[in-house]
């Protein structure tokens, strides 16, 4: 049973944080060197310094970027920059966003969620996860005892209760705090604290499966604290986690699909795929990918591969292609991403080793600049899909998927008290 409950969120005090955009923040694991020096500079009070802080050369045990985390916590919740509410509440989120020119609208529900292990199925993963991230969350929330940023999490319910509940908030009140984006996205949030609507919204969660699609690391983390905290937390709050709850039944949110980057590949690369693929010519610059189009539109497992010079290959498998060459099995057997790793990197061409990059125009740069030999193009992983993993109980490799909109960090934070 999944339990989700209100909490008394601690939020900006826009009395005096009067241009919330200044102190929002993306998610840490996509905020690069650069990006980070450029939050620094936009506000002294800029979420990244205790969420993601710099690292100090003079930075030891006793003092570093997660006591300072600590302490910049304190300072703000002290001296009134982050303020709490009295009651606890549920909270809107709403996210308004251009996307290939089209505007979209996107929101979900900001509370805690009971920290279950993964083997009881009521929260499942989809994705696999690595050490290093973990022990990084890990410091910083026993060094803050909070929850910065919210895990991403989906849920799947025809009855729509909570949905509806969020789309009257967004009519009939005004949002606590309202900041952009660095590409336009509108962010806002709304308190939901009328005691029958609560109710609805845990009730109707109770009998959902939830479904992480972007924290793994967090949730993991929360888990480690929680089990860490058994004998001296007082108060039950490591036993629960800030998440942004979404409908997979509502509109607006987008998945979209990660490239693949290869240092080096084998010299008959293209040899090599036209054994098991139907291979067809086409062209692919920075400034032409219309070719990504043509491969959404193509059913079956269908990818892209560019090795430069202006022209790339869009590539199927027809029925039965790599039948002999021991995929998993379905769900997890059944997705592109899957076929890309298990079978063409790494059965074909021979390759473990690749990094990943989102635009495709960056990627095609990054071959013709000779930094990487070749790039790879698939179908985004669609929510569907996502579900009957989990709930299978497998894990996706990772940047499988990639949801977009990004939540912004600072919208809303929870203590653990």
């Amino acid at each position: 049973m999944a339990i989700v409950i209100p909490f008394k969120g601690v939020r900006y005090n826009t009395g005096k944080v009067k241009d919330p955009a200044r102190v929002l923040a993306p998610p840490y694991d996509i905020i690069s060197q650069k990006q980070k020096e450029e939050l620094y500079e936009l506000s002294p009070y800029n979420i990244v310094q205790i969420d993601f802080g710099k690292v100090l050369e003079t930075d030891t045990e006793s003092e570093n970027r997660y006591t300072r985390a600590s302490h910049l916590l304190n300072d703000w919740m002290k001296s009134g920059v982050l303020i709490r509410d009295e009651h606890p509440c549920f909270y809107c989120y709403e996210i308004t966003y251009t996307l290939r020119g089209k505007e979209l609208k996107f929101r979900g529900l900001m509370g805690l969620v009971g920290l279950e292990p993964f083997e009881s199925g009521v929260v499942l993963p989809h994705e696999e996860t690595r050490s290093k991230p973990k022990a990084d969350r890990l410091n910083l929330m026993r060094s803050t005892k909070a929850n910065i940023s919210p895990i991403f999490s989906l849920y799947s319910s025809k009855r729509k209760i909570a949905s509806s509940i969020l789309n009257s908030v967004t009519i009939t009140s005004e949002p606590v705090i309202e900041g952009t984006d660095s590409m336009g996205g509108i962010h806002r949030l709304w308190r939901i604290d009328d005691e029958a609507d609560m109710h609805a919204i845990s009730g109707e969660m109770q009998d959902l499966k939830i479904f992480i699609a972007d924290g793994h690391h967090r949730y993991e983390t929360a888990l480690e604290y929680m089990r860490e905290m058994k004998d001296k937390d007082s108060t039950g709050g490591s036993g629960y986690v800030m998440m942004f709850l979404a409908n997979m039944e509502d509109s607006g949110l987008s998945v979209l699909p990660t490239y693949r980057l290869i240092k080096k590949v084998p010299s008959d690369m293209i040899d090599r795929l036209k054994k098991r693929f139907n291979m067809e010519s086409v062209t692919m610059t920075a400034d032409s990918l219309n070719f990504l189009d043509d491969l959404t539109k193509r059913e079956g497992h269908c990818f892209g591969v560019y090795s430069g010079g202006g022209s790339g290959f869009v590539f199927r498998a027809e029925s039965g292609a790599f039948a002999d060459m021991n995929m998993p099995s379905p769900p997890l057997g059944s997705l592109d991403v899957i076929v890309l790793h298990r079978l063409i990197l790494e059965k074909i061409l021979d390759v473990n080793e690749f990094s990943y990059e989102m635009s495709a125009a960056e990627a095609i740069k990054m071959v013709d600049s000779g930094e990487f030999e070749a790039a790879f193009f698939l179908k985004a992983t669609r929510l569907h899909e996502l579900k009957n993993v989990a709930l299978d109980g497998k894990r996706m490799p990772p940047k499988s998927t990639y949801f977009f909109p990004k939540l912004m960090t600072g919208m809303v934070l929870n203590l653990l008290d």
